[in-house]
């Protein structure tokens, strides 16, 4: 469900209603921003299969209520973001599929460019470099790649 002004005002990007029937989405983000919106979608569907029992066990009633349980303000719970936002790179970047296509950036690096017969660096280190191309193959930002790369 799209909602105004969601981001602007209660610096969410979106969040499951108490009964995790409806998932609410800055309406500006879903309109303009949809690589951002796939991964805010997958985001609360991760809070969906992880967290719901946990969740419903504190039966939150509000936005406010949703960021200090979710987000972690003054309750050390910031792991539940942590958490939804792994599953969400899993969800949109499998990870075969990944190890695919990291497997053919990395052989095309190693035979032309600045890593021609060299060695490469870690997924970590090499993650900045290659997320632009993973991002489009993935339709999802950089930051999602890069994070997703880096964790691999």
């Amino acid at each position: 469900v799209p909602m105004k002004g969601l981001l602007s005002g209660l610096e969410i990007d979106g969040f499951l209603s108490p009964d995790f029937t409806k998932l609410y989405i800055d309406e500006d983000q879903y309109m303009h921003r949809p690589t951002r919106s796939r991964f805010t979608m997958a985001h609360e569907c991760g809070h969906m299969v992880m967290h719901q029992d946990f969740l419903k066990e504190h039966k939150i009633t509000s936005i406010e209520g949703w960021k200090k349980i979710v987000l972690g303000e003054s309750s050390g719970r910031a792991p539940l973001e942590t958490q939804a936002n792994i599953f969400a790179g899993f969800v949109l970047m499998p990870t075969r599929p990944l190890e695919e296509e990291l497997t053919a950036i990395k052989e095309e690096l190693t035979r032309s460019g600045q890593f021609a017969g060299k060695t490469l660096p870690d997924n970590k280190t090499l993650a900045p470099y290659i997320a632009r191309r993973v991002a489009k193959v993935f339709n999802v930002s950089e930051q999602a790649a890069e994070n997703r790369i880096a964790r691999l």
